[in-house]
């Protein structure tokens, strides 16, 4: 027989076994061209697995499905680093009318080198199957493979009906995650700074960095120069699944070296079982290290767990323990268009405590109609919502698009409007815009916390790192401060010297005199009430602060500059607290020390002058009834102590004032274990109040850019949320 007849008896014999043709070039098919050109055939809607087992080395895997019939094969879409995929995607295969093999459900774990990892397998006869309704199938994966044989491999859930080639839309969901994935869950873990710890060089400092580890995923911060209190202020997500028995999370702390490998320093351990606030409330947490079964200093890391396709509605007894509740019903958004793969969530923030929207496709216009909750300890703080852009494989962090912050108690509730966001400083505005709607409930006794400590964002802007710039843009601030001052001095002076003419000199130098004759204690507190009142008499509310057409804040010429965090090449560093006078000699400062000395000095003045200009700003504010809430309540906080100072003689007052606070403090470190705080850092309420009114700074941050009306107009159209009847009923 020759080459032909070979050829044409083996073509025929795989026509009968099966539909494969003779091949003589030795290329590999996996179906006949007569079955492929077949029209009819099974229609699977592949839904969702839960369950399945990890194949990769951080814990998940990255599954697809295989589906066969006989000889016809098709598969899924792989989903990237999940235990829990959800698919929603039609597959069609082609199988002849008269077909009796059964449908055979293969989960692979797909890997970029080597080849594919077996998971699991599931058969289904398709017999029964007819053209009108789909029959859902809820099936048990098998590992075949395993060493023991039959081992369980999770659950996999699709629907099967016959049907022909041209009813085939191979889809995606529009959703990036969905309900059963692992990434609807995330760990949210802030480290924020660290305190006392180890010296590993010869400086006696050390340069430190954080390495967290949670079910095989790792991530890192950047390192720390220089210090042993140094300050990170960096955010990482985790995939969360709190139905897993590894539930550690675990810190460890290097010294980074120049030419040799890290030295480490300590580590610690945070069981997320044991965490007592879910859904976007934080945990605050100072995490001991060991070194060598030595304790090693604390890292202070704030941890939340977020479901991000949950409405999270808080419960009666968290808004019982609040001092308020706001809401924030985020519906649609409008910026450019994104590169394919990329997906945009909201993160709205309330102090430390924050919630995220389900990521959407980036399309331009993302719609998430998502009504978030959160609670509220301090009603004289702000409400932060920003927009962020990833992958949708979750590889890359997020990337800040715009953000914006509002003062919680100039909320307009259940009123919907468009917003436009800021950059990263909330200093000029981006092509970004959100529509909101705000809701914001609180008892009239949080106008009493003004006195406790402000709950702060710990992981709020970063401080402008250090440079001889920065430096000189404070001492400008510290400069303006100090022209206000003597421009009082000199109306003083003024009057003395018969300025303002006789009468009103002579009346001015009368009621003074008058004033200091008859001076008593509680004259103190009225002459600041008083003062007040005036300033309320003449709505004045300082200096204006305006927007221009380009989003940048004017009308304040003292804050004109902010340093660029890219332009210097060294990371902040935190100063070294003194020696001990009888400690042995001082560690010698090696070069590299040496050379940034100057840029230290310009730090220390920037510090410093920051902080002096900062509480200038905000007592300037305060008088001038820039945050009316703030001024109010301290004018009801003068007439009250004006009457108390009235009757009961300023000396027992003060008595009992420091008695007070040295008993509290007392019980804090000595006394019952459940008053001691071994963290807590004192305050004074006079200081806690002043940081309740903004900055001039604060004041361009928060000061709202009108969006174009145009811009609106056009975009309108497309949103179906013009009323505020969801978030009013929520």
């Amino acid at each position: 027989m020759n080459y032909a007849a070979k050829l044409k008896s083996k073509a025929n014999l795989g026509a009968v076994l099966g539909g494969i043709q003779g091949n003589p070039k030795g290329k590999k098919r996996t179906s006949s061209k007569r079955i492929l050109k077949q029209d009819v055939g099974i229609l699977i809607h592949l839904s969702r697995a839960a369950g399945l087992p990890a194949a990769d080395s951080n814990g998940l895997s990255d599954p697809f499905v295989k589906f066969r019939v006989g000889k016809s094969t098709n598969k899924s879409y792989r989903v990237e680093k999940s235990l829990n995929p959800s698919w929603n995607e039609d597959i069609f295969i082609p199988v002849p009318k008269d077909s009796k093999d059964s449908l055979r459900v293969e989960v692979w774990d797909w890997d970029l080198i080597g080849s594919n990892d077996y998971l699991g397998e599931c058969v289904v006869d398709i017999s029964e199957i007819n053209w009108e309704n789909p029959i859902d199938y809820e099936m048990e994966l098998i590992d075949k493979r395993s060493k023991g044989g039959h081992q369980e491999a999770g659950t996999i859930i699709f629907s099967v009906k016959r049907a022909h080639r041209s009813e085939i839309t191979r889809t995606k969901a529009k959703w990036v995650v969905s309900e059963e994935d692992s990434i609807s869950r995330q760990l949210i873990v802030d480290v924020v700074e660290g305190k006392d710890l180890l010296a590993m060089d010869s400086n006696g400092k050390s340069d430190p960095y954080v390495k967290l580890e949670y079910r095989g995923r790792k991530e890192k911060t950047e390192k720390k120069r220089y210090t042993t209190k140094p300050q990170w202020k960096e955010r990482f997500d985790f995939p969360y699944d709190k139905k897993h028995d590894d539930q550690i999370l675990t810190i460890e702390v290097f010294d980074w070296d120049r030419l040799s490998l890290s030295d480490f320093m300590g580590v610690g351990t945070v069981n997320l079982k044991e965490l007592k606030n879910k859904n976007g409330l934080v945990n605050d947490i100072w995490v001991p290290l060991e070194y060598k079964k030595n304790p090693a200093g604390f890292v202070h890391l704030l941890i939340s767990t977020v479901n991000v396709l949950k409405d999270n509605k808080l419960p009666t007894r968290q808004k019982e323990n609040s001092k308020g509740v706001v809401k924030a019903h985020v519906i649609q958004g409008l910026k450019p268009k994104g590169k394919k793969n990329k997906c945009c969530y909201v993160e709205i923030q309330v102090a430390n405590n924050k919630l995220r929207s389900q990521p959407v496709e980036d399309s331009g216009n993302p719609v998430w109609e998502r009504i978030m909750e959160l609670p509220v300890k301090d009603i004289f703080g702000t409400i932060e919502v920003a927009l962020y852009e990833r992958d949708t494989k979750y590889q890359d962090p997020p990337k800040l698009l715009g953000i914006i912050s509002r003062p919680l108690l100039e909320i307009r509730n259940c009123d919907t409007d468009w917003f436009v966001l800021k950059n990263d400083h909330l200093e000029k505005a981006v092509d970004c815009q959100l529509q909101i709607a705000f809701k914001f409930d609180y008892s009239y006794s949080g106008y009493l916390g003004i006195i406790g400590r402000k709950d702060e964002n710990l992981m709020g802007l970063t401080k402008p790192k250090r440079s001889i710039k920065g430096a000189l843009h404070q001492m400008g601030r510290v400069n303006k401060l100090s022209k206000d001052a003597s421009g009082l001095l000199k109306k003083v002076m003024t009057l003395l010297n018969w300025g303002y003419g006789p009468q009103a000199s002579a009346a001015g130098m009368f009621f003074g005199g008058l004033y200091f004759l008859l001076f008593r204690a509680f004259f103190i507190p009225l002459t600041m009430l008083m003062g007040l009142l005036y300033t309320y008499s003449n709505n004045y509310k300082g200096h204006p602060v305006s927007v221009n057409e380009e989003g940048e804040a004017e009308a304040i010429a003292s804050v004109n500059y902010r340093p660029d965090p890219e332009s210097d090449d060294e990371d902040e560093s935190e100063e070294q607290p003194a020696e001990n006078a009888s400690s042995a000699k001082k560690p010698k400062m090696d070069l590299w020390e040496k050379a940034n000395m100057p840029l230290k000095i310009a730090e220390t003045v920037q510090n410093k002058a920051k902080m002096v200009s900062d509480y200038g700003e905000r007592f300037e504010n305060l008088t001038n009834w820039t945050r009316p809430s703030v001024t109010a309540v301290l004018c009801v906080l003068l007439a009250v102590g004006t009457v108390v100072m009235m009757f009961i003689p300023l000396n027992i007052l003060a008595f009992l004032g420091l008695e007070f606070q040295f008993t509290k403090r007392g019980l804090r470190k000595y006394g019952i274990a459940f008053l001691r705080k071994p963290h807590h850092v004192p305050f004074e309420p006079p200081i806690e109040m002043l940081k309740r009114v903004p900055t001039n700074e604060e004041r361009i941050q928060q000061a709202r850019v009108q969006p174009s009306e145009e811009t609106v107009q056009e975009q309108l159209f497309k949103s179906p949320y013009k009323t505020n009847r969801n978030l009013a009923a929520a």
